[in-house]
């Protein structure tokens, strides 16, 4: 919670922001993963492991891991983060 007081102090955009960087971060996660691992390992088991286990089991990423190279990836040109996309 402490990315989202930073946010508030900048900018009231947080909604948007969130919205628009979630957007993208599931982009990263399908590209690196697969939508078969998005769609139908990591949506079915929230419900009995919790998201951070279930993120970690399907992504194989701690939060921390996954923050460190989805920032890795922001800080690529437009053009090879736009090469993502399908």
């Amino acid at each position: 919670r402490d990315g989202q007081a930073r946010v508030r102090e900048l900018c009231d955009c947080g909604g948007q922001l969130y919205y628009e960087t979630g957007t993208w971060a599931a982009a990263w996660l399908v590209n690196r993963s697969g939508i078969d691992e998005f769609l139908f390992d990591y949506f079915p088991r929230l419900s009995y492991d919790g998201w951070e286990v279930t993120f970690k089991n399907v992504f194989g990423l701690t939060m921390d891991e996954f923050y460190d190279e989805f920032d890795e990836f922001l800080d690529q040109p437009i053009e090879q983060q736009m090469a993502i996309l399908p």
